[in-house]
């Protein structure tokens, strides 16, 4: 096996369910492509532009702008919610 390149970025959220996420990208370190894949994990993580926006710190409006600018194609995920043991 190959060693891992030190360039390599990699996001890893942790939701508060106890689902975990990560993302693996080359070693591009444009900030554009920063920012449009931690919205579409938010996205997929969180199944909601407000929960999103609020695990990446910043308002609804300002992440559906981004969504808008990075033309993200997202779907709302429409999964029951998870009851409390």
């Amino acid at each position: 096996m190959a060693a891992e390149d030190k360039s390599t970025i990699t996001f890893h959220v942790d939701a508060a369910d106890g689902r975990k996420f990560h993302e693996v990208m080359g070693n591009d370190l444009n900030l554009v492509t920063l920012e449009r894949t931690a919205c579409e994990l938010a996205l997929k993580l969180t199944g909601s532009i407000l929960e999103a926006s609020k695990l990446l710190g910043i308002t609804r409006h300002a992440l559906k702008r981004r969504i808008v600018r990075h033309n993200i194609r997202w779907i709302r995920d429409v999964r029951p919610p998870v009851a409390a043991e």
